[in-house]
């Protein structure tokens, strides 16, 4: 879905952590509360998505969607989504270096 560019206002802000899209697009939060990202769109509402999809909306901040997870993992080791979400991690960092390495021509 092609996006107009927006910057999210304060009304889109109910989470704990806003990653902004310098491109005004694929803007991100994650819920400090809950271990659960979140894809904010205009006009719309949150979208709930994995932390896998949230590392392919934008991987040149891979660096940051993992601090804020790894940091939540941290604070819930016991929460039964503290499972989920290193399974998410897994899979989309797995997902991210493939992608890089197939178009860099490293991997078929």
């Amino acid at each position: 879905m092609q996006e107009t560019p927006w910057i999210p206002n304060p009304a889109h802000l109910p989470f704990s952590v806003i990653l902004f899209s310098p491109a005004g697009v694929r803007h991100l939060a994650f819920d400090m509360d809950t271990g659960h990202f979140y894809r904010l769109l205009q006009n719309f509402q949150p979208e709930k998505i994995t932390a896998a999809e949230a590392m392919g909306l934008r991987p040149a901040d891979i660096d940051q969607i993992l601090q804020y997870a790894l940091f939540w993992l941290v604070r819930h080791p016991d929460c039964d989504r503290a499972h989920e979400l290193i399974d998410e991690l897994k899979t989309g960092a797995k997902s991210t270096v493939l992608q890089f390495a197939h178009l860099a021509g490293v991997v078929e």
